[in-house]
């Protein structure tokens, strides 16, 4: 349902205190060095609104010991907000140390914001995407010998916030003994290096995000499973020279959407049907808009989408369609948020696999929404034809089970009935409940 992600970009703001830094112990061109939740003030300095941002601190290179370089590239995830803003610190204040010496005995460093002016533009997150910032720094002469082998790097936060992570040094490297000298003029390598093919790869994956939700839902008869996998991409990335000169091209998005019916009662297990649902479309959002004083967030979502089933003969279904769909988001208290939406759209090119669908599934629907992004989320969706009289009305109910299993899997019903569930039996009417789990909601 369309609902569930608008209601899901508006997360609330509250800055929160409480940090997690897991550690794990591997080498340093594999390990994942630490995990931090926080909001408001972070590693990079936002530029517009705050929101919920997420960092996760990797080792970049082995070159400790060959020329005394260390670089860590830091993912910066925006787990909430429709758009967010941020202009990337050049430096950032930190000590290395380790793990069994004294508070005094550090060394005190700089990190330094690398690939020299690649990195210093302001950048754009869109809910759910990720960009990666690299940041390095030399240790000085003055320490001799090799390192040891596990090193605590704990980075200065804006704000007043500590951040401590865990570096470990390949074993075949290390020194019982090690001794740290204090250093509070760290330099720098005088050469910029290009970003490399891990950079590109992550770039390209940083352009995707959730759009419908997923997941796997058993009905009361085992011949009416339900699951259903989807994302959006952006086309042109807010870095990009053409971006750049015109941004609205970053507000581009291809999303595909499958949602599929399957008969778990069968011998053969088959699917009855395979909605695909392929879209590109244009989406902006605007935080505390004027023109709705009590709307935290206004969004404008418009594209064309093709829907069909991949079948043949007489059991072929088609549709094209070209949309507009406004949606408002309003706080009403205690981090509950509700959402309203409505979509109308009209039919494009042939309808020959399906002349009378329209009967069926009409032009327009409305949605409701109301939740809290870390607790119970409620959707209804009515949609339908006043003219015929016939429609559907479709209600979905999840709820985050991070506290039995994951942050990222939730619980989730269904309730559907009407007509046009699927493509294969548009003009019937069905009523299906169903339960199981989601991925994204």
């Amino acid at each position: 349902m369309v609902g569930h992600r608008l209601l899901r970009q508006n997360k609330e703001k509250q800055k929160r205190h409480t940090m997690t830094f897991p550690f794990l112990k591997e080498t340093l061109t594999s390990t994942l060095i630490g995990a931090l939740f926080f909001t408001g003030s972070s590693l990079i300095e936002p530029a517009s609104s705050r929101a919920n941002v997420r960092i996760l601190a990797v080792p970049e290179k082995t070159r400790l010991i060959e020329d005394n370089l260390l670089s860590i590239k830091l993912y910066i995830t925006n787990d909430a907000a429709p758009v967010i803003s941020f202009s990337p610190l050049a430096t950032i204040k930190a000590t290395l140390k380790t793990l069994d010496s004294h508070e005094t005995d550090v060394v005190r460093i700089l990190l330094r914001l690398a690939y020299g002016d690649k990195q210093k533009q302001p950048f754009e997150l869109a809910e759910g995407q990720f960009r990666i910032l690299s940041y390095d720094f030399t240790l000085s002469e003055e320490m001799k010998g090799p390192l040891p082998q596990n090193l605590v790097l704990t980075l200065d936060l804006p704000g007043g916030v500590n951040y401590s992570v865990l570096v470990t040094i390949p074993s075949d490297q290390g020194d019982k003994n090690p001794s740290i000298i204090t250093n509070e003029n760290p330099t720098y390598p005088d050469t910029e290096t290009a970003g490399d093919k891990s950079e590109n790869t992550a770039s390209f994956f940083s352009n995707f995000s959730g759009y419908e939700p997923i997941y796997f839902l058993y009905g009361a008869e085992p011949s009416n499973a339900k699951f259903q996998l989807s994302f959006k991409y952006r086309v042109i990335n807010p870095q990009a020279n053409l971006a750049q000169k015109w941004p609205w091209l970053s507000r581009l998005h291809l999303g595909y959407t499958q949602t599929a019916f399957w008969d778990l009662s069968s011998e053969s297990r088959p699917f009855t049907d395979i909605i695909f649902q392929p879209a590109l479309f244009y989406q902006y959002q605007l935080e505390n808009p004027a023109f709705i004083p009590a709307a935290s967030h206004f969004g404008i979502l418009t594209g064309i989408q093709h829907q069909s089933n991949g079948k043949d003969g007489s059991e072929s279904r088609s549709l094209n369609f070209a949309y507009i769909e406004p949606n408002a988001t309003f706080s009403i208290g205690q981090n509950m948020e509700l959402n309203l939406r409505a979509r109308v759209w009209a039919y494009l090119g042939d309808l020959s696999d399906n002349p009378d669908i329209r009967d069926f599934r009409g032009n327009a629907l409305i949605s409701a929404g109301i939740g809290n992004l870390d607790g119970w989320m409620l959707m209804s969706e009515l949609r339908g034809n006043p003219g015929t009289g016939k429609g559907s009305l479709q209600f979905d109910l999840s709820y985050p089970l991070n506290r039995i299993l994951s942050r990222d899997i939730y619980f989730f019903g269904q309730l559907y009935s009407g007509y046009g569930e699927s493509l294969i039996g548009y003009n019937r009417k069905d009523t299906s409940l169903r339960f199981g789990i989601a991925l994204h909601r």
